[in-house]
Formats: structure tokens, C-alpha cells, sequence
């Protein structure tokens, strides 16, 4: 695997980044089932037998799959043992969006020295995912399949760092623990770009959906107003909210603070919804919920 070796870390621009990263050969690309995937289903009149037929050819996502429509998170009445009643209980775009992510976690090879940062990244992105289901749900918003993969990919950027420039992922880590900051503030202090602009030129290579491209690029810093993203607002807006609860709640969290909710937000959520929501008692078995997601993608 590459790595990046350039001038002074302090020195770094993004434009010395996406320079490697436009030059190097082993860059994951989505596995050919999430890229048929997102083209039929983006397609208004596909065909959901199609689909399910496409998804049932590869037994390990279809197992997974299985394993995740059982899960406590989703599982309902009845045992779901075929991917005819998996996209029953969840939903196409639903069942598009965890294979997704699931295809995204397991593309990127496990870097032995830190491995133990690759598994808490996942595992906070698994509960942002998680909650930002839980929010979407109590907003009652149309397109809340989509919230589960801005989650689960919303801080790509740091598994980025950490395959292909680790000396950086590790400066900036030390910098945000020896002052007691975010991994987000030491960024933003050292350099002028941060993991969601990292993040983001995977997400353009991969051409992801606009939505979660933009979540990606903009969770730390939601617009003012949803003039600026549109459609894309509430979803910006729910990671960045559930980031900051996932954090508090302590999942996953590489460098041991948590981040305050992005004042902007509250300019197009009604915060009282979450306050009467009983949100906090709907994520009490969040560690559980994500330890359990996270067992069955890696295994």
C-alpha cells in the first residue's frame, strides 16, 4: 500500500493530497453489485425483482444482509430469511444503502498500527447512522434510507488518512489529545483542509449520491440557511446533530471529546421536536445496537 511522503506535515496542502491520491493505483472502487445497484435503483421504474435477484448472487452480502434485517435494530415479528423479505421490512433503497456501506467498510484493508482507530471510526459511524435513522424518523422525512449511509460515510476521510497518509493521521491525533480538542479542531488549527475534504474527493471518485457527498463534505459546518444545499440541508444538518450526540454518548470517538452541535442547524430543525421526542430513551441501547451492526459487516 502507498503512503504519503512529502514536505514538512506542518506544510501540507490539499492540493499536495489529492496530487498522491490522483497518482497512486490502489484507491478501493465500489464493488460492481453497489454500482449496478445505485444505477437501477436510481432509475424510477426498476424492477425490484431484478434487483433482488442482483443482490441474492453474492452469498456474503446476502448473508449480511439476513443478519442485519434480524438484528434488533430492524427485526420485527417474524424471522426474515430471504432477501425477497429483507426489501419487505426495509425497503429497496434501504437495502441499497446498507449494502453500501457495508461494501465501504469492508474495501479498505485493516492497517495493523491502527487498528484500533479503523474500528472506532466504524464504529462511531455505525452509531451516527444509527441516530441519524432515529432523528429522521422523528422528522418524518420522506427520504430517511438515505441518512443511514451519510453516517456510516461521513468521516470516509479519516479511513483515507489513515491508508494512505498515517504520519498525518497520527500528527493530527497527537495534536488534538495533547490539548484536549477534536480531531476536527486540530485540523482545522494545523492545516487549511480537514478529513470532509478529503472525504469528499472520495466521494466525487466514487460518484456517490449528491446528498451524501454533500453530508460529507459539509457535516462540521451546516449552511445558514437551505438556500445553499436545498434538498440536501436537513440531511447535513441531522449528522452533524447526530455526530455530536454519538460523541457524547462516547461510541467510537478516536480522539475523546465531543463536539458541540453546529449552531446552524436549528435554523431549519425544530429543535423542540428532538426535546419531546424522547430521543435519548429511543438510543439508550446504542452501544449494543452498534456493536452488534459492526460484528456482523466485519465478519
Amino acid at each position: 500500500m502507498n503512503s504519503f511522503h512529502g514536505k514538512e506535515i506542518g506544510e501540507t496542502k490539499f492540493s499536495d493530497i489529492t496530487k498522491f491520491l490522483d497518482n497512486i493505483d490502489d484507491i478501493p472502487t465500489l464493488p460492481i453489485i453497489v454500482q449496478n445497484l445505485l444505477n437501477k435503483t436510481n432509475d424510477p421504474h426498476f424492477d425490484i425483482k431484478q434487483i433482488t435477484s442482483l443482490i441474492a448472487k453474492d452469498p456474503s452480502i446476502t448473508a449480511k444482509i439476513l443478519r442485519i434485517a434480524n438484528s434488533a435494530f430492524y427485526s420485527g415479528a417474524s424471522e426474515i430469511d430471504t432477501v425477497e423479505k429483507a426489501v419487505m421490512r426495509l425497503g429497496i433503497r434501504q437495502i441499497r444503502n446498507i449494502i453500501l456501506g457495508i461494501s465501504v467498510i469492508q474495501s479498505f484493508k485493516p492497517v495493523d498500527e491502527f487498528i484500533n482507530s479503523v474500528q472506532s471510526i466504524w464504529r462511531h459511524s455505525i452509531g451516527v447512522a444509527f441516530t441519524n435513522k432515529v432523528i429522521g424518523d422523528i422528522y418524518k422525512l420522506e427520504d430517511v434510507e438515505e441518512l443511514w449511509v451519510c453516517g456510516i460515510l461521513h468521516d470516509i476521510g479519516k479511513i483515507l488518512y489513515i491508508s494512505y497518509f498515517p504520519e498525518l493521521f497520527s500528527y493530527i491525533l497527537r495534536e488534538a489529545r495533547q490539548k484536549d480538542i477534536s480531531f476536527y479542531s486540530a485540523e482545522q488549527e494545523l492545516f487549511k483542509f480537514n478529513h470532509s475534504d478529503i472525504g469528499g474527493w472520495l466521494a466525487d471518485r466514487w460518484h456517490l449520491p449528491h446528498k451524501v457527498r454533500n453530508v460529507i463534505f459539509h457535516h462540521h459546518n451546516p449552511p445558514a440557511n437551505d438556500k445553499v444545499l436545498t434538498d440536501c440541508t436537513n440531511h447535513v444538518a441531522i449528522t452533524n446533530v447526530s455526530n455530536s450526540i454519538v460523541k457524547l454518548v462516547g461510541v467510537g470517538n478516536i480522539d475523546r471529546t465531543v463536539t458541540e452541535i453546529h449552531s446552524n442547524v436549528w435554523n431549519f430543525l425544530d429543535k423542540s421536536k428532538i426535546e419531546n421526542n424522547n430521543m435519548f430513551d429511543k438510543l439508550k441501547g446504542l452501544k449494543n445496537e452498534v456493536d452488534d451492526l459492526f460484528n456482523i459487516v466485519i465478519s
